[in-house]
């Protein structure tokens, strides 16, 4: 943990690389930071979103579901259904690729553990790729805004700034 942020290290051969994942305080807006710590030669990283459209604690069961997937500046807009309040996955450096594949039946311990429904269905709404140096970072945002901030090393800051005040 980094204040009251997850942060996750992989080692992949002789790089080193960092996720963490925070929302925007007020905001329907969450950062996914990734950062290549080190690394003897550059690296291209591709990031899959998996995405759903429902309450917490629920689930979603495909079916015929067919959500909206469209590109837009900086990213893809997904739409569930008409109605729905439309989310983003952005990023203002990596290219993003949509797609619509349904990924099936994923387990969820902790619902099981609340006594809730385990299983669900999750969107693959496309995928995120940007090439990284050492010492660059990628940030994923997906917001109910079409306008978020996508600087993440500003948002990380600002959130560092907020938790050190509480």
């Amino acid at each position: 943990m980094e204040g009251s942020i997850p942060v996750w290290t992989f080692a992949l051969a002789d790089a080193l690389l960092e996720k963490r994942v925070f929302m925007q305080p007020g905001a329907n807006t969450t950062y996914v930071m990734y950062r290549l710590v080190r690394a003897s030669a550059s690296m291209e990283l591709s990031i899959k979103a998996l995405v759903n459209y429902c309450e917490e604690h629920r689930t979603t069961a495909a079916g015929n579901l067919h959500m909206d997937i469209a590109r837009v500046d900086h990213g893809l807009r997904v739409t569930a259904f008409a109605g729905a309040v439309p989310f983003y996955l952005l990023s203002a450096s990596a290219t993003a690729r949509p797609d619509h594949e349904w990924y099936r039946d994923f387990d969820l311990a902790t619902e099981r553990a609340r006594g809730l429904c385990d299983h669900t269905d999750l969107l693959f709404a496309g995928e995120f790729s940007a090439a990284l140096a050492p010492g660059d970072s990628l940030t994923i945002v997906a917001s109910t805004s079409a306008a978020p901030s996508m600087n993440g090393e500003a948002a990380l800051a600002a959130r560092h700034r907020r938790w050190t005040l509480c």
